[in-house]
């Protein structure tokens, strides 16, 4: 049985999508862990109460998810796989509630925003919540039919709640990046071609291009960059380090050898891990 810590409780979005991410590596006996947040989550699997971690980094309609990102960069975990799942937001309401009758629609404000164009339109006061299942059951124990929840269908199902109107997000391709972490390195099969990213946090010193510098260590040797984000050092005001995710693996030489380059460049670095891209688990699951 492989243990898996999670933010939030059963019904959430990342427990559907932690399930779908250890199926497709043929780990069906996998168990969900509930915690109460993202700190928790990176926690237990530092103290050995599960083997791994499951958190949402970033989102298509929303951007980063800012308090994760900061927790995966604060601990000693290392990133070991990603994937990509569709957010379908439905409004949950009671067994005979209309969308006429209701009032007020609670869930994690996330999911408040990518489905505000839906509510406002209807008059729907926006409430929140802790998570997105938390809110469904929430809803039903008040027992009042001008209430409804913003979630996903199984949260519905899970509660015995009715799905009112199904795909309330304003964007259809709405979804969100999650990362498996654990407390050692992904060890990639040399027999098994798979495309990897590498996931790493750098500080630049404060000098006139010195950003432009480091960068060009990953263009002089074709490196592609699919994420470039700065993220503020909470111990130094106004101070930055950088998250990128760049295309292979750091035992590449392409990569290792522009990490031995930005050495001198940098004032700070850290690998978070590298790992096997969604596309290629889900092209070629592993059995």
């Amino acid at each position: 049985m492989v243990s898996v810590a999670f933010q939030g409780e059963s019904g959430t979005y990342s427990e559907e999508a932690l399930l779908a991410f250890f199926e497709a590596r043929g780990m069906r006996n996998t168990e969900p862990l509930a915690c109460t947040s993202f700190e928790e989550v990176v926690e237990r699997v530092e103290r050995g109460e599960a083997h791994y971690a499951f958190l949402p980094i970033e989102n298509t309609m929303e951007g980063t998810v800012d308090e994760a990102a900061d927790v995966i960069l604060a601990s000693d975990l290392f990133i070991v796989g990603e994937m990509r799942f569709k957010i379908d937001h439905c409004l949950i309401g009671h067994p005979g509630a209309t969308l006429g009758s209701i009032k007020v629609a609670y869930s994690l404000p996330y999911a408040l925003r990518q489905s505000r164009d839906f509510l406002r339109a209807r008059g729907i006061e926006m409430r929140p919540s802790t998570d997105t299942a938390a809110a469904v059951r929430e809803v039903k124990s008040r027992g009042n039919l001008m209430e409804a929840a913003v979630a996903s269908a199984k949260a519905a199902q899970l509660h015995g709640m009715h799905v009112v109107q199904a795909s309330i997000q304003a964007r259809e391709n709405n979804s969100t990046r999650f990362v498996a972490l654990s407390k050692t390195e992904y060890k990639r099969n040399p027999a098994r071609k798979e495309q990897s990213l590498t996931s790493l946090s750098f500080g630049v010193r404060n000098v006139p291009g010195a950003l432009h510098d480091v960068l060009g260590e990953f263009a002089k040797r074709g490196l592609n960059l699919t994420k470039v984000e700065s993220r503020p050092k909470p111990e130094r005001p106004w101070s930055y380090d950088f998250q990128v995710d760049v295309e292979g693996h750091r035992e590449d030489a392409a990569i290792a050898e522009t990490l031995a380059a930005l050495i001198p460049k940098v004032s700070s670095i850290k690998v978070m891990g590298s790992y096997p891209t969604w596309e290629s688990v889900t092209a070629k699951p592993k059995a």
